[in-house]
Protein backbone atom coordinates (compact mmCIF):
# COMPACT_ATOMS: atom_id res chain seq x y z
CA UNK A 1 0.00 0.00 0.00
CA UNK A 2 1.47 3.32 -1.03
CA UNK A 3 1.01 5.99 1.67
CA UNK A 4 2.10 8.81 -0.63
CA UNK A 5 -1.14 8.67 -2.60
CA UNK A 6 -3.21 8.85 0.58
CA UNK A 7 -1.49 11.98 1.96
CA UNK A 8 -2.81 15.38 0.83
CA UNK A 9 -0.38 17.27 -1.31
CA UNK A 10 1.40 20.23 0.26
CA UNK A 11 0.80 22.05 -3.00
CA UNK A 12 -2.97 21.62 -3.00
CA UNK A 13 -4.89 24.03 -5.17
CA UNK A 14 -6.21 27.06 -3.28
CA UNK A 15 -9.82 26.80 -2.26
CA UNK A 16 -12.41 28.99 -3.89
CA UNK A 17 -13.27 32.18 -2.07
CA UNK A 18 -16.39 32.00 0.09
CA UNK A 19 -19.62 33.48 -1.22
CA UNK A 20 -19.43 37.24 -1.40
CA UNK A 21 -20.40 39.16 1.69
CA UNK A 22 -23.53 41.23 1.00
CA UNK A 23 -21.95 44.15 2.87
CA UNK A 24 -18.15 43.79 2.72
CA UNK A 25 -17.50 47.37 3.88
CA UNK A 26 -20.11 48.27 6.47
CA UNK A 27 -20.46 51.92 7.36
CA UNK A 28 -18.07 52.85 10.15
CA UNK A 29 -19.52 53.31 13.61
CA UNK A 30 -19.72 57.10 14.17
CA UNK A 31 -18.52 56.79 17.77
CA UNK A 32 -15.49 54.77 16.73
CA UNK A 33 -14.80 57.26 13.94
CA UNK A 34 -15.02 60.12 16.47
CA UNK A 35 -12.51 58.43 18.78
CA UNK A 36 -10.13 57.72 15.90
CA UNK A 37 -10.46 61.30 14.66
CA UNK A 38 -9.70 62.63 18.15
CA UNK A 39 -6.63 60.37 18.33
CA UNK A 40 -5.35 61.43 14.90
CA UNK A 41 -6.02 65.13 15.47
CA UNK A 42 -4.24 65.12 18.83
CA UNK A 43 -1.29 63.19 17.42
CA UNK A 44 -0.94 65.56 14.46
CA UNK A 45 -1.24 68.62 16.71
CA UNK A 46 1.44 67.36 19.06
CA UNK A 47 3.80 66.42 16.23
CA UNK A 48 3.25 69.85 14.65
CA UNK A 49 4.24 71.47 17.97
CA UNK A 50 7.46 69.44 17.92
CA UNK A 51 6.49 67.18 20.80
CA UNK A 52 8.54 63.98 20.93
CA UNK A 53 6.87 60.82 19.64
CA UNK A 54 6.21 59.23 23.03
CA UNK A 55 4.51 62.30 24.50
CA UNK A 56 2.59 62.90 21.27
CA UNK A 57 1.23 59.35 21.37
CA UNK A 58 0.32 59.76 25.05
CA UNK A 59 -1.69 62.91 24.20
CA UNK A 60 -3.39 61.05 21.33
CA UNK A 61 -4.30 58.14 23.62
CA UNK A 62 -5.77 60.56 26.14
CA UNK A 63 -7.81 62.22 23.37
CA UNK A 64 -9.12 58.82 22.22
CA UNK A 65 -10.27 57.94 25.74
CA UNK A 66 -11.82 61.37 26.25
CA UNK A 67 -13.89 60.88 23.09
CA UNK A 68 -15.42 57.58 24.34
CA UNK A 69 -19.23 57.80 24.50
CA UNK A 70 -21.04 58.27 27.80
CA UNK A 71 -22.53 55.11 29.27
CA UNK A 72 -26.05 56.46 29.55
CA UNK A 73 -28.05 54.50 26.96
CA UNK A 74 -28.02 51.12 25.24
CA UNK A 75 -26.85 52.74 21.99
CA UNK A 76 -24.01 54.57 23.71
CA UNK A 77 -22.99 51.42 25.58
CA UNK A 78 -22.78 49.51 22.29
CA UNK A 79 -20.76 52.37 20.79
CA UNK A 80 -18.53 52.45 23.88
CA UNK A 81 -17.82 48.72 23.55
CA UNK A 82 -17.07 49.12 19.84
CA UNK A 83 -14.76 52.05 20.56
CA UNK A 84 -12.91 50.21 23.32
CA UNK A 85 -12.50 47.19 21.05
CA UNK A 86 -11.13 49.38 18.26
CA UNK A 87 -8.80 51.03 20.78
CA UNK A 88 -7.49 47.59 21.75
CA UNK A 89 -6.84 46.78 18.09
CA UNK A 90 -4.99 50.07 17.66
CA UNK A 91 -2.91 49.50 20.84
CA UNK A 92 -4.43 52.66 22.29
CA UNK A 93 -6.10 50.79 25.15
CA UNK A 94 -4.14 48.01 26.87
CA UNK A 95 -5.64 44.81 28.21
CA UNK A 96 -5.84 45.95 31.85
CA UNK A 97 -7.59 49.19 30.88
CA UNK A 98 -9.89 47.41 28.45
CA UNK A 99 -10.97 44.96 31.14
CA UNK A 100 -11.93 47.84 33.46
CA UNK A 101 -13.68 49.76 30.68
CA UNK A 102 -15.66 46.75 29.48
CA UNK A 103 -16.64 45.95 33.07
CA UNK A 104 -17.89 49.54 33.38
CA UNK A 105 -19.99 48.96 30.25
CA UNK A 106 -21.39 45.78 31.79
CA UNK A 107 -22.36 47.63 34.97
CA UNK A 108 -23.89 50.42 32.89
CA UNK A 109 -26.11 47.94 31.05
CA UNK A 110 -27.52 46.87 34.41
CA UNK A 111 -28.07 50.46 35.46
CA UNK A 112 -29.80 51.38 32.20
CA UNK A 113 -31.92 48.24 32.39
CA UNK A 114 -32.95 49.02 35.98
CA UNK A 115 -34.11 52.54 35.07
CA UNK A 116 -37.83 52.35 34.16
CA UNK A 117 -37.47 55.35 31.83
CA UNK A 118 -35.05 53.37 29.66
CA UNK A 119 -37.21 50.25 29.28
CA UNK A 120 -38.49 49.73 25.79
CA UNK A 121 -41.96 48.48 25.07
CA UNK A 122 -42.67 46.30 22.09
CA UNK A 123 -45.79 47.69 20.46
CA UNK A 124 -45.80 45.04 17.75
Amino acid sequence: MNTETQQPSAEAAPQAAPASNPNPNPAPNPAVARCRQAYNAALQAEVAKGTNAVLAKYAAIKAYRTALPALDSYENIRDFIASVTQGMLMDVIDSAQSARLLYAAQVAVGAVRANPANRRTNAA
